[in-house]
């Protein structure tokens, strides 16, 4: 008579725990690389509204700002004449996901949009393109990612960090 024996071997509980393992370890590099994304993306998209501001300042007679600004714990960008009141806003883009936090240093302070309904407001000045706002940094933060936009005020040029 064959003892039938049902339990697991210690070689198939090893190689059971080391799949999981690897599983662990590839979703949360993956969740990683997903969250280092936003930020990235974020960044290039201020990046490259903050060119366009620039080049829309220098050849047209109106004067406009890019406005970052959070409603809804959810963060947007606009460009809009800079007469606009940051409540007037409507027509945002979404700028990253929710859980993306948006610092800036003006004044040499370090804020956060949204916090007692900050926002940031950039504009340049159509004689000679420099900033005509005091903000030396803007860092997009998300899931211990970060980025930043260093703001030359002195020549209004900005690079990303």
């Amino acid at each position: 008579m064959r003892k039938d024996n049902h339990g697991f071997t210690m070689i198939e509980v090893l190689v059971v725990i080391a799949i999981l393992v690897i599983l662990t370890t590839g979703i949360s590099l993956g969740l990683n690389s997903v969250v280092s994304a936003n930020v990235n993306k974020a960044t290039k998209t201020i990046d490259a509204q903050m060119k366009k501001l620039r080049f829309t300042t220098l050849s047209r007679e109106d004067n406009y700002s890019l406005f970052i600004y959070k409603k809804g714990g959810t963060n947007y960008y606009e460009i809009a004449p800079s007469s606009t009141a940051v409540n007037k806003l409507k027509d945002g883009t979404k700028l990253g996901k929710k859980e993306m936090k948006i610092q800036y240093v003006a004044d040499g302070i370090m804020q956060t949009v949204g916090d007692d309904n900050k926002y940031i407001k950039i504009t340049y000045n159509r004689s000679d393109g420099t900033f005509n706002c005091n903000y030396t940094k803007i860092e997009f933060i998300a899931g211990g990612k970060n980025k930043q936009i260093l703001l030359v005020n002195a020549t209004g040029r900005h690079f990303i960090r």
